[in-house]
């Protein structure tokens, strides 16, 4: 056949082939593939041939019982499609003959059976969006589908897709959709019943019926379902997200599981379901043991920061305000053996810096700043021990042995060293709350913010103490130390203390600078998520009241806009209006970045493409832009490609600077500044709005690769501490590779946030490459105070509590974020941004708020009266399973460890013996297991 038809093209080199040869070669190649045949097909085809011819016979009974004879042979060949079925491919020249014949049948039983047979036709034979297949059916017989073959239904499925979106569109009303949606009905069982779980969340998902599906899910098939809806929830629109995670928080709520359910109400955020699965479920959970499952929700809501009043149980009100949650941290360190403190020498390891190096970190050009530095270093290598070689040792006198806000900031890391042991950290504490000196006094409240960090307590200590410095008159460092320990201690909380104690200080216009951002801060920090109007009319019009003509001169000013975005962490619908009300009362770069960092805080960790789209649009964007010439500009859909050259910017911007010369230059210096802060913004939120899911992970880190390689000088200075935001924890080798390269570049802010970025990778992780690059980096900074300081605290955070700790704002399943977690993390890498102004300079003290991402990066098992319980649990490569067939593992590449275990970023864990079940939906942090009622002992058997 092939050969034929080259024939005919060789003999016709320059022209298309009439009709007449372009038949002659289709009979010929039809001939060919009929005498391919063999005899057994050629009979089969002969007996089709028949058949078909039957089924146009005028007799009623030979009609029928042809069409009986087609509807078992076709039958019979589709119940398992593996390649195009001999009926389908012999019936193939006789669909359009039966088309037409269909039509001037009369109607009855025989024209139903035709049609019948010709959906079945339709699907191999049927041109493309015709639609044929469900519009016979629909003209057929009414029976199950499912009778010939799944194939055939979900190419159905396919076809009822489309047609209910054309009924949509031509606006069709609800009863017109009856067809169609019993057709569906039919459908849906079939496919939950052969394992085809996605593909029957998908139908009722495309004609909107999905919450229908509670009741098609049974014990047998609602994981899959569920794993396939929240699966899919991140890869679909608002509010389509909503829906999707509110049915499968209906499924497992109808299947007795209340800890999976509560999992997928936390990430809703929906305070009200919360209460109710914790209030109601737990007495009708399919685990039968009502102690154990109330004792695990309790431990997820306090995971999350979640606390509810309405508890009464003493057990549980302590489970759920963390107050016990250092004996499990401080019992992983004896089990691994690493209570032995650590000093910033053991952290620095400076015997293994080159001769050159030493000599240089041996100099005492700047030895208050390493005294600072090694505060930090000890505060987070040995956070939550409760004991150290540095500031427990009286005869050193730390404390004492800093300057200044140095002071503040070695006396706040009592609270970092007591962290979640509020009795031991509080007595600590009381020894500097009456020192001479007020930084130590500012030191000491911020420590017991800190040490309160997450805990609930009944007698509300931090309260207590806290409120009565915050309108202090004598010094203002002691009235910002309450400040920001209110919003450590109360973060997440919505407490109405809070508001009436620091709202008469934001509104103060006449107040200093510094307390009224801290003030906004910590009401940021504390009403998270709330979106309280009263909060943010006040936050507005503190934006209004000060002189935003020193925007650039003022870096702290950066807090008030971004305590405002706080207020919508998580709302992903609505900030629409408050970002209008923003742009419209808010003049200029100010109201601009208000509105950027309000859709970051609403869209973080949603994965939103639109979002990710507009603000690489803004990164892409040059100061010449302000002059309108948009031809003098990359745009971001040439740096996402990669398709610019290197110079091609460049080229532009130096022709445009020789143009305008002495007269315009002052202006183009204000444009790049005025677009700056915007771009500041745009490039953390890429990597805030990606970071929850892999594909947006590697996506956002190939742009961030085109923007250091195109984009302007001000945006490269950000994209290291982007990338650091997009891995918290969690050291990628390619990321790693980057930053390191980055750390020696020529401009020095890129460099340091590079150095910070490294930390923030690595950090709790005690990475020994990461080590090994920050070591190199000490030696390499050693004459640059600035380079060297960034460089510890990098250090500090990499070996933050001696590698049992991490900072990620998402569990282990990149399921959900943690509020608190991010808004704290976020803080901290925003004001790396102008660091010089900030970190590296007064404000020092405001890197505690990386605690309030710190959690222990633990697995430990208890049974249900909080016992430890040891295990043997599989810690492996976390694998993606969703909408795969039978079973499969859920990781791979595992080692067999005893709990309690380290969970390391990417990684998973499940128990590697049945003779527990675990009332945790996923194996982090601390979990519950109660008995298997049908284990059975090797020996017993």
């Amino acid at each position: 056949m092939v050969q034929n038809q080259n024939n005919t093209n060789d003999s016709l080199p320059n022209s298309r082939p009439d009709k007449k040869t372009e038949n002659n070669v289709k009979k010929e190649s039809t001939n060919n593939e009929v005498g391919e045949l063999s005899e057994e097909d050629r009979q089969l085809k002969e007996e089709f041939d028949l058949l078909a011819e039957r089924v146009q016979d005028s007799d009623q009974a030979v009609q029928k019982l042809a069409l009986e004879t087609l509807k078992s042979e076709i039958r019979s060949s589709t119940s398992s499609m593996t390649s195009l079925p001999k009926p389908l491919k012999f019936m193939s020249q006789h669909y359009e003959p039966l088309k037409t014949f269909f039509q001037t049948m009369v109607d009855g039983d025989n024209k139903k059976a035709l049609a019948d047979i010709l959906s079945v036709l339709s699907m191999t034979m049927a041109p493309e969006d015709s639609l044929d297949c469900l519009h016979f059916k629909l003209l057929g017989t009414q029976e199950n589908p499912e009778s010939w073959g799944h194939e055939y239904v979900r190419h159905l499925a396919g076809e009822i897709s489309q047609e209910y979106e054309r009924r949509i569109l031509a606006e069709v009303q609800e009863s017109g959709m009856d067809d169609i949606m019993s057709m569906v009905k039919q459908i849906v069982p079939f496919l939950l019943s052969s394992n085809a779980e996605p593909e029957a969340c998908d139908l009722l998902y495309e004609v909107d019926q999905l919450k229908s599906l509670v009741d098609y899910a049974e014990e047998a098939n609602f994981e899959r379902i569920c794993l396939y809806l929240v699966s899919s929830a991140d890869y679909v629109p608002e509010p389509d997200v909503s829906d999707m995670l509110k049915v499968a928080c209906s499924i497992y709520r109808k299947l007795g599981r209340s800890t999976h359910a509560m999992r997928v109400a936390t990430r809703l955020g929906d305070m009200e379901l919360i209460r109710n699965i914790y209030q109601n479920d737990p007495e009708k959970d399919a685990l039968g043991n009502v102690v154990a499952v109330r004792t695990q929700l309790a431990l997820d809501l306090a995971s999350r920061n979640i606390f509810l009043e309405e508890e009464t149980d003493e057990d549980l009100k302590s489970w759920m305000g963390n107050t016990r949650l250092y004996e499990f941290y401080l019992s992983l360190a004896k089990d691994l053996d690493v209570m032995e403190p650590k000093t910033p020498e053991d952290i620095y390891k400076s015997h293994l810096v080159d001769g050159i190096g030493r000599l240089g970190l041996n100099s005492n050009l700047d030895s208050a700043r390493q005294n600072l530095a090694a505060t930090f270093v000890n505060a987070f290598a040995n956070l939550g021990f409760g004991k150290d070689k540095l500031l427990m040792d009286e005869e050193s006198r730390w404390v004492f042995r800093n300057k200044d806000h140095g002071m503040m900031s070695a006396t706040a890391s009592y609270g970092a060293l007591m962290l979640w042991d509020i009795d031991s950290g509080l007595a600590e504490l009381d020894k500097y709350m009456y020192a001479s000196e007020e930084y130590v006094q500012a030191g000491a409240l911020l420590g017991i913010g800190i040490v309160s960090s997450s805990i609930r307590n009944e007698v509300d200590p931090a309260l207590a103490l806290l409120s009565e410095h915050v309108e202090n008159p004598r010094s203002s460092s002691i009235r910002i130390g309450a400040i920001l320990g209110l919003g450590f201690a109360y973060a997440g909380t919505c407490r109405m203390e809070i508001q009436e104690l620091l709202i008469p200080i934001v509104a103060d216009a006449s107040a200093p600078l510094d307390t009224v951002c801290f003030a906004a801060l910590s009401l940021g920090l504390v009403f998270q998520g709330s979106a309280d109007e009263e909060l943010v009319s006040t936050l507005i019009q503190s934006l209004l009241d000060r002189d935003l003509a020193n925007w650039e001169n003022e870096s702290m000013i950066r807090l008030l806009p971004l305590s405002l975005a706080m207020l919508y962490t998580g709302r992903r619908n609505g900030t629409e209006a408050v970002i209008e009300a923003i742009q419209a009362q808010i003049p200029g770069v100010p109201g601009r970045v208000a509105a950027r960092l309000v859709s970051i805080f609403g869209s973080a960790g949603s994965g939103d493409v639109l979002k990710v789209q507009e603000f690489l649009n803004i990164c892409g964007l040059h100061s010449s832009h302000s002059e309108g010439t948009d031809d003098e500009a990359t745009t971001s859909e040439e740096i996402s490609s990669g398709n610019v050259p290197p110079s091609a910017g460049h080229e532009s911007r130096t022709s445009s600077s020789t143009e305008i010369q002495s007269e315009r230059l002052p202006k183009d210096k204000k444009d790049e500044k005025e677009l700056l802060d915007e771009q500041i913004a745009a490039c953390l939120g890429i990597a805030a709005i990606a970071m929850r899911e892999d594909i947006g992970t590697e996506m956002a880190f190939r742009i961030y690769g085109h923007l250091l390689q195109y984009g302007e000088p001000s945006v490269r200075k950000i994209v290291p501490l982007s990338l650091g935001l997009l891995s918290v924890s969690y050291p990628r080798l390619q990321v790693m590779d980057l930053l390191s390269k980055l750390s020696h570049d020529n401009d020095r802010e890129v460099a340091y946030a590079a150095i910070m970025a490294l930390g923030i990778i690595g950090a709790g992780t005690n990475h020994a490459r990461i080590a090994s690059l920050l070591r190199q980096l000490s030696a390499f900074y050693a004459k640059d105070a600035s380079g060297l300081f960034a460089v510890r605290i990098a250090q500090g955070i990499l070996h933050m509590g001696k590698g049992l700790i991490t900072l990620s704002p998402m569990d282990n399943e990149r399921f959900s974020m943690y509020p608190n977690a991010f808004c704290g993390l976020f803080t901290i890498i925003y004001l790396c941004c102008v660091s010089q102004h900030t970190l590296l300079n007064k404000h020092h003290y405001l890197l505690y708020l990386l605690l309030l991402a710190a959690r222990p990066r633990m697995l430990y098992t208890v049974d249900e009266e909080m016992k430890p319980l040891l295990v043997p649990v599989r810690v492996g490569q976390a694998v993606d399973i969703v909408g795969q067939a039978g079973r499969p593992k859920s990781i791979t590449g595992f080692q067999t460890h005893t709990t309690p275990v380290l969970i390391a970023g990417g990684e998973r864990a499940e128990l590697a013996t049945e003779e527990y079940i675990a009332v945790a939906p996923n194996l982090e942090g601390l979990v519950v297991l109660v008995k298997n009622p049908h284990y059975v002992k090797m020996e017993d058997i």
